[in-house]
Parts: structure tokens; C-alpha cells; sequence
């Protein structure tokens, strides 16, 4: 218990990170799977995550992430996208998924398959389109709380021209738009934030217990 608050003491929107280090290819790995692992709404995964080490593309997205220094200074920007939309193909698609991963009969998912296919019916397009932004949201949870447990510094921002970043990044024709982005890497140690108190609410006037 200690331990994890400690760490969530630890961890902190950082400000300023340490250009001069770099994550190796096993930490990344590590914090895209837990993106990958993240929950969602009914299994659909409705996301893609876009991870970007390469410095003339972090400095080209910079400009339309509102010259915020954090977006070229951090060994990675990762770009977490949501669905378009949601649709009968994508439900097809994940029971493929767990057909092939759990050898299951097809028949036996047919109901599964159907009520996912009409909770997602008896919704309009930007309803789904807006669920899965929030489905978005676990993964980036996910990934911040591994971060901070392996002691790797975050910074995640919602101030970008999603529209530039989805030009830049190919992704207007995939079915998937940038919703949030996090800058990733090591903390500098001129980021004079980094030991700031956090200013947070008492427990009291947050947490409500009903027993």
C-alpha cells in the first residue's frame, strides 16, 4: 500500500524532460502493452496507439501541439487514437478474435455477438464515436500508472490540433483520430516541478462512502 502511494506521489505532469536520455526498446515495450492490456467496453478495443521516436516528426507535430517543448524533448510521443466508429464489422472481428485465441464454437458467441450489435445499433454514430474516446481514456490510465511504477516520467496533454496530427500522421482514411497525447520519457533534473507539493483535495470532500 505504502508503495503504491509513493509512487503516485512520485509521479507528476512533467514539465521539463532529459533529452540526453533515452528509453530502451524493452521499457516501450512494456508501456505498449499495457496500453494493449487496458479494458474496454465489451472487449471491442476501439483504439489504435501510435508511438513516435523519430525527431524531425516529434518537431513537425511540436508546431501543432501549441510549441509545448515537451513533445520533442521526451524520448517518445505516443498518440492514443479512438474509432471513428464501432460497427457490426468490428464485433465480427473480435469474435473472430476469440475464436481463434480460445478455440471457442462460434455458435456458442452468437448471443454475445448480438447484444453487442444492438447496444451499438440503438446508438448514433458520434455517440459511438464519443464512447470510445472515453474507452481511450482507460489505456491512457494504464499507461500512466505503469509508467510511474517503472519510474519513467509523463506528461499527458489534450492541447493539439487533432486535425494536423491526424494529416501528419496519416490517419484521416484509417477509422482512427488522435485524442490525447503523452509525452514520455525521463525527467529533467532542471524541471524545478518535479519537487513540487501536489495540490489535491481532502479525502473528505471527494471520496463518499455509502455503507
Amino acid at each position: 500500500m505504502n508503495n503504491i502511494i509513493e509512487t503516485l506521489n512520485r509521479r507528476y505532469a512533467t514539465k521539463q524532460f532529459d533529452t540526453a536520455q533515452t528509453l530502451s526498446d524493452k521499457q516501450v515495450h512494456i508501456l505498449t502493452e499495457s496500453m494493449r492490456l487496458a479494458p474496454s467496453s465489451f472487449g471491442l478495443q476501439p483504439w489504435k496507439f501510435v508511438v513516435i521516436s523519430d525527431p524531425q516528426l516529434k518537431a513537425q507535430l511540436k508546431t501543432h501541439s501549441y510549441g509545448q517543448d515537451k513533445v520533442t524533448q521526451a524520448s517518445h510521443l505516443i498518440v492514443l487514437c479512438a474509432a471513428d466508429d464501432t460497427t457490426e464489422s468490428d464485433v465480427q472481428r473480435y469474435i473472430d478474435s476469440i475464436v481463434s485465441t480460445t478455440h471457442a464454437d462460434p455458435s456458442q458467441l452468437e448471443w454475445y455477438q448480438n447484444m453487442m450489435n444492438m447496444s451499438l445499433e440503438s446508438m448514433s454514430q458520434e455517440s459511438r464515436k464519443h464512447r470510445a474516446e472515453n474507452q481511450v481514456y482507460i489505456a491512457l490510465w494504464f499507461l500512466l500508472m505503469t509508467a510511474a511504477e517503472m519510474k519513467i516520467d509523463t506528461c499527458p496533454m489534450e492541447w493539439f490540433d487533432r486535425q494536423a496530427y491526424d494529416k501528419l500522421l496519416h490517419l484521416e482514411w484509417t477509422g482512427y483520430h488522435s485524442t490525447v497525447i503523452v509525452a514520455v520519457g525521463l525527467r529533467s533534473p532542471d524541471d524545478a516541478t518535479a519537487m513540487a507539493v501536489k495540490v489535491r483535495y481532502d479525502a473528505d470532500q471527494v471520496i463518499q462512502y455509502i455503507s
